[in-house]
Parts: structure tokens; sequence; C-alpha cells
């Protein structure tokens, strides 16, 4: 839009330009009044940011100036002169004007673009420290579920009812994802991966594909009691720090039925006095 505009002003002042040169050719009022109208459209015209336009103008104009020098009284021949300085003057001036503008506006842009680029950074920074804090106080959260999961676990000696308290614990620590355990009864090949190995596996990874998954092992007497799962679901890939809290889990489990299974040996262990 400002383009547009500035274009249509420039095409008057460039047919007011014409319209006095032609004036100055068949002079119908004095020629220093239309070589004075001469300084206010070249100064217009430059005031546009348009110095080519307004450098052949007034050089066109100091040509005609001096064709003109013929055709008026010796009384009035300074005129031409005088307002032909003063045009190429005012020119001068005006160009230097507009460059110390433009050099103030190209310094105000570099300073911006230096400001947002600062700003950049630094919101950078600010980010990674907030989303720094986010990871430490999901961290200390994880690390008090899993303290609290082993009080808990210490304290049971019920087979079922420590899984429930595994199931719990990992919905907590893992609130927006799905949290079932596998005892192997229809094994897939994750559940077979694991029976086998007693490792952690993380889906998608080197080994499968799918969706994303973390499966830890809970054993009992070195023999698989079942497998913890979360996820499993279309959805955000895990990280793999994300299966430590999990295997540390399945690791308190595995204990707590270990403990389990040796309190109920000794309960049920017939003892005699000899």
């Amino acid at each position: 839009m400002k383009s547009k505009l500035e274009t249509f002003f420039l095409t008057l002042l460039i047919i007011g330009f014409l319209v006095i040169t032609i004036f100055l050719l068949f002079p119908r009022a004095p020629i220093s009044l239309l070589f004075s109208l001469y300084l206010v459209v070249i100064l217009a015209t430059q005031g546009l940011e348009k110095a080519p336009v307004a450098y052949m103008m007034t050089g066109f104009c100091t040509l005609l100036g001096v064709f003109c020098l013929s055709q008026i009284p010796e009384s009035e021949i300074l005129v031409i002169p005088i307002l032909l300085l003063t045009l190429w003057g005012c020119v001068f001036l005006l160009h230097y004007h507009l460059e110390r503008v433009h050099s103030r506006r190209h310094e105000n842009l570099l300073q911006k673009d230096e400001r947002l680029k600062r700003n950049k950074v630094l919101r950078k920074e600010i980010d990674y420290y907030i989303n720094r804090k986010k990871e430490l106080l999901s961290r200390a959260n994880q690390r008090r579920q899993l303290a609290k999961a082993a009080r808990e676990l210490g304290s049971l000696l019920d087979p079922q009812k420590i899984l429930e308290e595994l199931i719990e614990t990992a919905q907590h620590l893992f609130p927006k994802e799905r949290v079932f355990v596998s005892y192997g009864q229809n094994p897939d090949a994750i559940d077979r991966y694991i029976i086998q190995r007693r490792q952690p596996i993380l889906v998608p990874g080197d080994l499968f594909k799918g969706d994303p998954l973390m499966a830890v092992p809970f054993l009992a007497h070195h023999t698989g009691a079942g497998i913890l799962r979360v996820g499993g679901k279309p959805g955000k890939t895990f990280a793999r720090e994300e299966i430590r809290p999990l295997y540390l889990l399945g690791s308190l489990g595995s204990l707590s039925l270990v403990y389990s299974v040796l309190f109920n040996q000794v309960f049920k262990f017939p003892f005699c006095d000899c």
C-alpha cells in the first residue's frame, strides 16, 4: 500500500515538473516564480526517497535555467543563478539529512536485531533452566514414590498385595500411562525375551518396534514372577532414563516377593521339640 502511494505521488510530481517546464518554454508567468515551483517539486521528489529522479530533475532544471538566461531582463539576471544555487544547496542538504536518517535507521535495526538475538539466547537459557527444574522436580517425586514403595513393600508379605502395590506405585510414577502386569500366560515376543534374559526392555528400540512400551521383570528366587508393563499404546516415545525408576520398582518388588516366599516357608515349616 505504501509503495502504491509513493508511486502515485511521484507520478503527480513528474507531471507537475513537466507542466512547469512547458510554462517555462512558453512563458506566461514570471520565470523566477516558475523556478521557485521547481524547487518545491524537486525537494518533494527527494523527500519521497527518489534521489536519482530528483538529481535528473535538478540537472534538467539547471540546463533549462542557462537557456532561460537570455530571455529574462537584465534586472533579474541574477535571480536564476541564485535560484539554481538555492536548489542545489537544498538538494544536497536534504540528501545529507536523509542519509543521516537512513544511517540512524540502519543502526536502530542493527541494535534491534542484536537485542532480539540476545533475547532469543536468554529465552533459550530460561527455557533450559525451567525444563531442568521440571526434570529435577520429577526425579525428586519419583524418589519419594520409590522410597514410599520401599517402605510399603517391606511391610507386605502377601504376594497379591505386593503386586497391587507395584501397580499402584507404577501408576503414580507414570500417571498418564497404562500400567499392567503380565504373568506370561500368553507371552508375546517381548515377554519371552524378558523371561529368557531377565532384563528390562524399551520399545521401540533395537530389538522391537511398535507402540511405546517399558517392561521390567520382577523375580522370586531367580524365577520370573511377572512382567511389569507401562505404556503399550500410541503416543510419546519413552526416554531411556525413564525406565530406570521402573526397573528399581521391579527390583523392590522382587525383594518383597523373596521375603514373602521365605516367610511363608518358615511359617509352614514343622517345628518339633527334640
